[in-house]
């Protein structure tokens, strides 16, 4: 047992030193042997006492590399993470704070809206707004939707023209064409079955125009915005910017 005890402690005097070694090193160590291909870069360690200088010390050097799998570990000034089998992560978590801030933009937009037309009596009910809210959300969900009379205009511009804003709340933050029609769609199912829905039965032609045409119509706007700010901005750009694609600015100024 004594020698055992007496074997230890030289092996602890002996190499424990060794294992100082920096964080770097360390997870090389753990990369698996794929790693040791790399470039080598040398690491000092602590010095470790030799008989053949009389009770001086000598420095110990070991190996490394600096390439492979510690190379793309970490980068300095980007946050831990995002490469590697986290990466998918880091998309996840980008595309869910992309979504929080369309989704608080979209629907701060349509109850502002839904609050202009009820002022303005846009269904002609003639009655206190919300009055029938229930029985028309109930019929709303238990039945299917109808083809509406609404106006060209009301169906074939501005269902258009809301279907591109919802569009370009996701694409003008760099999100896919997909990414970005599919939350149109979700949108245009949101005021239909949920805000409109307190006041009429949801529209055929409003599903299938708004988030489809709409985001035809957002990707065009899209490139065109691009497109305009590439030699800078003038007033009468900005204008134009301002009035074809409100979602850009929201979310990015005139930048």
């Amino acid at each position: 047992m004594k020698n055992v005890c007496r074997g230890f402690l030289v092996f602890l005097f002996l190499f424990a030193p060794c294992l100082q070694t920096d964080s770097r090193a360390d997870d090389f160590a753990a990369g698996g042997p794929e790693d040791r291909s790399g470039e080598l870069q040398e690491h000092s360690f602590s010095r470790l006492p030799s008989a053949s200088d009389g009770g001086g010390a000598r420095t110990a050097t070991a190996s490394a590399p600096a390439t492979g799998t510690l190379a793309a570990a970490y980068v300095p000034g980007e946050p831990r993470g995002l490469s590697g089998d986290d990466e998918g992560d880091g998309r996840e978590t980008s595309n869910f704070r992309r979504l929080v801030r369309a989704e608080k933009l979209s629907l701060a937009a349509q109850i502002l809206g839904m609050g202009v037309l009820q002022a303005a009596d846009a269904w002609n009910s003639g009655h206190r707004p919300f009055s029938d809210a229930r029985d028309n959300l109930r019929r709303a969900w238990t039945s299917a939707p109808v083809w509406d009379g609404d106006s060209y205009f009301y169906n074939y511009i501005g269902h258009p023209y809301t279907g591109s804003f919802t569009y370009n709340l996701m694409r003008s933050q760099d999100a896919s064409p997909a990414v970005s029609w599919l939350f149109s769609c979700s949108q245009s199912l949101v005021w239909e079955f949920v805000l409109e829905a307190t006041e009429q039965q949801p529209s055929i032609q409003d599903l299938i125009i708004t988030s489809n045409v709409g985001s035809l119509m957002g990707e065009g706007i899209h490139r065109l915005t691009r497109r305009l700010k590439k030699n800078g901005l003038s007033w009468k750009k900005k204008a134009v910017i301002l009035i074809l694609n409100p979602a850009h600015v929201l979310n990015n100024g005139f930048r």
